[in-house]
């Protein structure tokens, strides 16, 4: 009997003839990045900050701060701009603290941490700038839009969580959206093209009556009879079709900072992610959906850059708001040279069709 060569694994459905079976593909890696050492001078704050200082009163501004500090340790300490603007705060926040004789680390963490900010040894000396763990948890500096306006779309966001309540009898589409989007102030419009490729057109009947839910969730119930959906692009809130909202995905990048993930290893991210939130738009089991680890090193945090569907982006801004709320602590740190199994992603299930081989 001939042997048949099979490259790549597969079933079997009508009359036994070989259904090729998804392969799950490799996690993409983020580049190597070359770290810089520490110079003698990295070298000397590291080894200070163990050791004891007595700061006492300490009654100033942010913005004078490192100077404060400086003058009082003989240290070099620098603010960074752009840290404190992400924290949201401005260089005329007052510090007050009174600080005993305690080692530095213990004293900086002291005046700091309240603030969600914390001091880094650099090349050139001590730089106080944001903790973005302690941001993420307070829901600040979580993630980015691509292409949108972060400002505009977390206002739709938001108006998206108020409650409604409606009252729709045979009320065509266009004025149910329109009364919706006067109700919760935000922008909205029908994709008129989209519908009309699958039959619909905004005079079509809408019937709901509901009290006291999300607009969220008021959307969904109300635009899943008509198989429609809701995306956010250009600033506005559309209504359109499914496979136009997968042909129209949206870019974000989500930092995974206070949320239990391994830092170090995005892969697993990948995993949790691929393998809880709607599996099959996944581009690994042929969806549109694409997920990358974006690149690791100094400086950078941890982060993961996915294109998808509005209402996907909802579900993993939701799963990863959950794991922070539940996570305390330090993230666990994979050490990058140690060998481990890699994460397993979703298979797609061959369909079984036909007779039995």
């Amino acid at each position: 009997m001939a042997l048949v060569a099979l490259t790549a694994p597969v079933g079997f459905g009508q009359l036994g003839q070989p259904i090729p079976m998804a392969t799950p593909p490799s996690i993409p890696k983020p580049l190597p990045v070359q770290v810089q050492p520490p110079n003698e001078t990295a070298r000397m704050l590291s080894e200070v900050l163990d050791e004891d200082v007595e700061l006492g009163e300490l009654n100033t501004q942010l913005g004078h701060l490192a100077r404060e500090l400086s003058d009082q340790t003989g240290l070099p300490f620098f603010i960074d701009q752009k840290g404190i603007a992400m924290a949201e705060l401005g260089t005329d926040k007052s510090i007050a603290a009174t600080l005993p004789r305690m080692p530095l680390r213990s004293a900086l963490r002291t005046v700091l941490a309240p603030l969600s900010l914390r001091a880094v040894v650099q090349t050139d000396g001590l730089v106080i700038t944001a903790d973005f763990t302690e941001l993420t948890r307070r829901g600040i500096a979580t993630d980015q839009w691509i292409d949108q306006r972060n400002n505009r779309t977390s206002a739709i966001t938001k108006a998206l969580d108020q409650e409604q309540s409606v009252r729709f009898i045979e009320t065509p589409l266009q004025d149910a959206v329109m009364q919706l989007s006067n109700q919760s102030q935000i922008p909205m419009v029908v994709d008129r093209r989209a519908l009309e490729e699958i039959g619909l057109t905004p005079d079509t009947p809408v019937v709901m009556e509901i009290e006291s839910v999300s607009l969220r969730s008021l959307l969904r119930l109300m635009l899943r009879e008509l198989d429609l959906t809701y995306m956010v692009k250009d600033e506005i809130l559309q209504i359109t079709t499914i496979e136009a909202a997968e042909q129209n995905l949206v870019g974000r990048i989500y930092f995974l900072e206070a949320t239990g993930l391994p830092i170090g290893d995005l892969g697993h991210a990948i995993a949790v992610i691929q393998s809880t939130i709607v599996p099959d738009t996944w581009e690994s089991l042929g969806g549109p959906s694409t997920m990358v680890p974006l690149l690791q090193g100094q400086g950078n945090r941890p982060a993961l850059l996915i294109s998808t569907t509005t209402d996907v982006h909802e579900q993993i801004g939701d799963l990863l708001r959950l794991m922070r709320e539940h996570h305390v602590g330090p993230d666990p740190v994979v050490d990058p040279h140690a060998k481990a199994e890699p994460p397993k992603v979703p298979r797609r299930k061959p369909e079984q069709s036909g007779g039995m081989f």
